[in-house]
């Protein structure tokens, strides 16, 4: 399973105001966009080789984003908005977990407040309303990015995620309704045996997510190789350890 995407590469040089990034190119300096809020703990290394792409939409202020950075062991990919399409044109597309599904629906509202990344559907239906959720059958998606790893595990969130933490909570709510629902993690890295909650960054996340698992969470991990021509899923999922803090 393949995300192909068009790869410039540069040297890395530093992440600075959360979205900004610079990045060596032939000698020049170019300053980047970097679609990763997080830390970017265990992975932001000045000096290290990076690939960036080019939007050359006159409306962009920054024609470089910042895609992957090189560790001493694996290429990271970073970019958050490219992880829901890598899942959404590929992994709920090929991946043999999904083949019961012949719909696929993007940013579908749950909640007065919020969307869920993906809804799924085994029937021909329209893009559901919120009141179609409580009617009909359907499964829903969650996708989060990982880029973290520390002592070969794998592991989400690099920073303290209240957001994260609120989608636990309203995915919850809908298998308390009889609905099944799901988090989907992105591990865009490969230098890991494992994934788990990072108890030591955000307790509270990893609390609610071995609370929401036995209560029916499904839970995936997919592991995802940073190539030079694009992404490149395993069909083989990691494993999960999960457990309370």
């Amino acid at each position: 399973m393949f995300y192909p995407t068009n790869f410039k590469e540069g040297i890395f040089l530093k992440r600075y105001k959360r979205f900004f990034a610079d990045i060596e190119v032939g000698g020049e300096i170019i300053t980047a966009h970097c679609p990763n809020t997080g830390s970017l703990k265990s992975c932001n290394v000045p000096g290290s080789p990076c690939f960036y792409s080019e939007n050359n939409d006159p409306k962009r202020k920054l024609k470089a984003t910042l895609e992957a950075i090189k560790t001493p062991h694996s290429w990271v990919g970073l970019h958050t908005h490219k992880a829901n399409k890598i899942v959404g044109e590929v992994i709920l597309k090929e991946h043999p977990n999904y083949k019961d599904y012949g719909q696929i629906f993007s940013e579908v509202k749950i909640s007065d407040k919020s969307r869920a990344d993906f809804v799924l559907s085994k029937h021909d239906t329209a893009k559901p309303k919120l009141k179609d959720l409580e009617e009909q059958d359907f499964h829903i998606v969650e996708v989060k990015n990982v880029s973290l790893v520390e002592n070969r595990a794998a592991l989400f969130p690099d920073a303290v995620t209240t957001r994260g933490q609120k989608h636990i909570e309203e995915l919850l709510n809908w298998i308390k309704k009889g609905k099944t629902a799901e988090l989907l993690f992105l591990i865009q890295r490969s230098d890991f045996d494992y994934f788990s909650a990072a108890k030591d960054i955000d307790p509270e996340y990893a609390k609610l997510l071995a609370n929401a698992k036995e209560q029916g969470l499904k839970i995936h991990a997919y592991i995802v190789d940073v190539e030079p021509g694009g992404y490149r899923v395993r069909e083989k999922e990691a494993p999960i350890k999960i457990s309370h803090p």
